[in-house]
C-alpha cells in the first residue's frame, strides 16, 4: 500500500487554497484562474486539477473527513508500511481514507473470546511536523474527554514503531445524515428531530470546553437503526474559561470548510461555541432543501485573500429554506428557526445549541417559537392547534351559555314588557273607576258609560309615544263598549286598531278583527263579519288554539283575549247555523 510521498504542509495549504478558488468557477473563468495562480509552477496546477477532476465526479468529496481517492493518479493514497498489516494491536483490514494529513483505515483487535472493529487514524509520513504532532495530539485530548451517544467514541491511542501518534475510534457504520434522509424521503419532523439530538451532543462538548468548528453532513454518520454520530473533532478547538477559542488558536492556521464555515471563521476571528449554533444551522438547512443558503460566488473580483481561502465572498442574506426546499412544506416558523442560527453577528444567533433544540422542540409540540417576536394572536392560534379537541368542545359550551343567556334575556324581556303592559292597563282600569265616583256637584253616581267616554277622550294623547300600548288600550274601550251593548262605539275603536295591522302581533290583530266582526254581526252586517272572522281565523297562529299553552310567539293577554273571540266567533256562527264543529279544537270549523 505504499504511494507517493505526501506534499509538505505548507504545500498542502497552497493547494487547497488554489483548489478552493477555483472551485468556485467554471469553464473560461477556472482556466484563467488557474493560470494565473499556478503561474511557473505545473505541478500546482497538475496536483490543483486532479482535485478539481475528483470533485467534478464525486461533488462531496471536500465534505467528507477522510475520502478515499488513491484511484486518481494526482493524489496520494493511504499508506502504511509495505508488507504491514498491524499498528500497535491492531490489524489493518482495509484503508477507509485519507484527509490532508493522517490516514484512516478500518482495523480489528482480536482476543480471547473478543472481536472489536474500529476506525484507526495516524499522521502520514512528510506531515508529521511538531505543529501537525500537536494538532493531532489535541484532537486525542478532545476526544478523550467526550463521553455522549451521539458522538464517535475515542476507544484507544499509541504511536507507531517510527513514533507517529494514533488514536483508535469506535467505527461508525452509517450513511451521511443529508444522503440517510433523502434516501429514506425522511418527513420534516423526523429531520428536525435528527438535528434536535445532535444539539444535544454539540452541548455535551460545549460543556467539557470543546468546540467543533466542522460541523457539516459529511461529519454526522447516521447509523441503519437511525442513531446520528457526530465524526471528526480534528479542527476542534479547546476553549477558555470564557467560551472563546481565541486563546488556543494560531491566526494564520484556518482549517475549515469552506462552504459551511461561520462568517467569525472565514474572517479569522475568534471561534466561540456561537460558531457551532450557526454549523447546526448550516446543516439543518441542507437537510430542509438539498442545498445552501448562499449561492456561490461568481469570481468576478472584489474578495479578499480571506474570502478567496474560504470560497468566496458571500453576499446579501441567505435565502429562506421555504423558498428552496422541493420535497418539503416549510412554515414560516421553520423559516425563523434556521434564519436565526444563521445570523452574521454571533450574539444574534441561539445562545447554545439547547437553546436550539428548545426552539425544534417547541416547533414540534405546536408551542409559539421563540425566534419569533412575541405576540398574542400568535400564541392564542398555537394555543387553538394544540387543544384542537378542547378548544372546540370549550368553544360549544360557551356558544351554548350565551344562546340561552341570551334567550333568557329576551325572555326576561317579554316578561317586563307584559308585565309594564298589565301595569298599564291596570292602572287603565283604575283610573276608568275612580271615575265612576259620585259627582261632586250633583252628587249623582258617573254612569260606566261616562266612564268609558273619559278614558276615550284622553286615550290617543296619553299614549301618542307607544302606538303598541295605545291599540291595547284602544281594544280594552272596544271591549268596554261591547260589554254594555254598545256596538257602534265598540266598532269605532276596533276598527281604529285593525286599520293599522303593523301595531299589533298576528295574534293581537285577529283579537281585534275577531272583536270588529262580533260588532258588525250585533248591528245586522253578518256577511261582513263572516268574511272578517275566516281573515282572523286564518291569520291567528295555530300554537294558540290551546287555552292552557299559549304559543310563545303572542302574548298572554293577546291569547287571552283571542280565546274569548274564538267562543264569541263559534256563538255567531251557530246563530247563523253555519258552524261545523271539528274534533281538532277552536278555530278550526269549515267555513263555506
Amino acid at each position: 500500500m505504499s504511494a507517493t510521498h505526501p506534499p509538505d504542509p505548507e504545500r498542502w495549504e497552497r493547494i487547497e487554497e488554489v483548489c478552493f478558488g477555483a472551485m468556485q468557477l467554471e469553464g473560461g473563468e477556472r482556466v484563467s484562474f488557474l493560470e494565473a495562480r499556478c503561474a511557473g509552477d505545473p505541478e500546482l496546477r497538475a496536483a490543483v486539477e486532479a482535485l478539481l477532476r475528483a470533485g467534478d465526479t464525486r461533488p462531496d468529496f471536500l465534505e467528507r473527513p477522510v475520502v478515499a481517492l488513491s484511484a486518481d493518479p494526482g493524489l496520494t493514497s493511504p499508506e502504511v508500511e509495505p508488507g504491514a498489516d498491524r499498528i500497535g494491536p491492531y490489524r489493518i483490514v482495509r484503508p477507509l481514507g485519507h484527509g490532508g494529513m493522517g490516514d484512516v483505515f478500518l482495523a480489528v483487535r482480536d482476543g480471547d473470546g473478543f472481536r472489536t472493529t474500529v476506525a484507526l487514524k495516524v499522521i502520514r509520513r512528510g506531515f508529521d511536523t511538531e505543529r501537525v504532532l500537536d494538532r493531532f495530539r489535541q484532537e486525542r485530548r478532545i476526544l478523550a474527554e467526550l463521553r455522549h451517544a451521539n458522538i464517535a467514541a475515542l476507544v484507544d491511542g499509541g504511536a507507531t514503531e517510527d513514533g507517529r501518534p494514533y488514536f483508535v475510534m469506535e467505527f461508525v457504520e452509517g450513511e451521511p445524515i443529508d444522503v440517510y434522509c433523502e434516501s429514506r424521503r425522511l418527513p420534516l419532523r423526523a429531520r428536525l428531530e435528527l438535528v434536535r439530538t445532535l444539539c444535544s451532543a454539540v452541548h455535551h462538548a460545549h460543556s467539557n470546553l470543546v468546540v467543533h468548528r466542522d460541523i457539516k453532513p459529511a461529519n454526522v454518520l447516521v447509523t441503519p437503526n437511525g442513531v446520528p454520530k457526530l465524526l471528526d473533532f480534528g479542527i476542534g478547538k479547546v476553549l477558555d474559561a470564557d467560551g472563546d477559542a481565541s486563546a488556543v488558536t494560531v491566526v494564520e492556521e484556518r482549517a475549515l470548510t469552506p462552504e459551511y464555515a461561520a462568517p467569525e471563521q472565514r474572517v479569522g476571528a475568534p471561534v466561540t461555541t456561537a460558531t457551532d449554533v450557526f454549523g447546526l444551522g448550516m446543516l439543518l438547512y441542507r437537510l430542509l432543501t438539498g442545498g445552501l443558503p448562499w449561492e456561490p460566488a461568481d469570481g468576478s473580483g472584489g474578495e479578499s485573500e480571506g474570502d478567496r481561502k474560504a470560497g468566496g465572498r458571500r453576499v446579501g442574506s441567505p435565502t429562506p429554506p421555504s423558498r428552496r426546499a422541493s420535497g418539503l412544506t416549510l412554515s414560516a416558523e421553520v423559516d425563523a428557526i434556521v434564519l436565526k442560527a444563521l445570523r452574521e453577528r454571533p450574539e444574534e444567533r441561539y445562545a447554545g445549541p439547547l437553546a436550539l433544540a428548545d426552539d425544534l422542540d417547541r416547533f414540534l409540540s405546536g408551542r409559539p417559537i421563540l425566534a419569533r417576536p412575541p405576540s398574542a394572536v400568535y400564541a392564542a392560534r398555537k394555543f387553538v392547534a394544540r387543544h384542537r379537541a378542547g378548544v372546540v368542545a370549550a368553544l360549544v359550551l360557551v356558544l351554548s351559555l350565551v344562546g340561552a343567556t341570551a334567550y333568557t334575556w329576551r325572555q326576561s324581556l317579554r316578561v317586563a314588557a307584559e308585565r309594564d303592559k298589565a301595569l298599564e292597563v291596570r292602572g287603565f282600569l283604575l283610573e276608568s273607576f275612580g271615575a265612576a265616583a259620585p259627582d261632586r256637584e250633583t252628587g249623582d253616581p258617573v254612569t260606566a258609560r261616562a266612564m268609558l267616554d273619559g278614558q276615550a277622550a284622553v286615550v290617543v294623547d296619553q299614549y301618542a309615544d307607544d302606538p303598541e300600548l295605545r291599540a291595547e288600550m284602544m281594544i280594552v274601550l272596544a271591549e268596554g263598549y261591547e260589554r254594555l251593548g254598545l256596538f257602534s262605539d265598540a266598532e269605532t275603536w276596533a276598527e281604529r286598531v285593525v286599520s293599522d295591522p303593523e301595531v299589533l302581533d298576528a295574534a293581537g290583530l285577529a283579537s281585534a278583527q275577531t272583536l270588529l266582526a262580533w260588532t258588525w254581526h250585533q248591528q245586522g252586517r253578518s256577511r261582513d263579519a263572516e268574511t272578517l272572522l275566516v281573515e282572523a281565523v286564518a291569520r291567528a297562529p295555530v300554537s294558540e288554539g290551546s287555552a292552557s299553552s299559549p304559543g310563545r310567539s303572542t302574548t298572554w293577554a293577546s291569547y287571552r283575549r283571542h280565546s274569548a273571540t274564538t267562543r264569541r266567533r263559534a256563538r255567531l256562527m251557530k246563530r247563523r247555523g253555519r258552524c261545523e264543529r271539528s274534533s281538532s279544537g277552536p278555530g278550526t270549523g269549515a267555513w263555506p
